[in-house]
């Protein structure tokens, strides 16, 4: 299973969700983790190596799933 969860969502409190993120976010901050000046060993390993165009692709698939409420059982809320 993806770090982030098969669909951006994860149970673990520690891996963010990336589900239903705001593409521009993800963006900024896939550049950030390939450039450095974002730091986390796991993520620039995986980003270090990525196009601009890889990278608008993983953005564009992330930012268009749903959000679903752990807690609430709740499918496609957007926060």
């Amino acid at each position: 299973m993806p770090c982030h969860g098969v669909n951006g969502q994860d149970y673990d409190v520690e891996t963010p969700t990336l589900a239903a993120q705001s593409l521009i976010y993800l963006y900024n901050q896939l550049i950030a983790f390939r450039a450095g000046t974002r730091r986390h060993p796991i993520m620039k390993t995986i980003a270090r190596n990525l196009t601009d165009r890889e990278i608008e692709q993983i953005v564009t698939n992330y930012s268009i799933l749903y959000y679903r409420r752990l807690d609430a059982g709740l499918t496609g809320a957007r926060m």
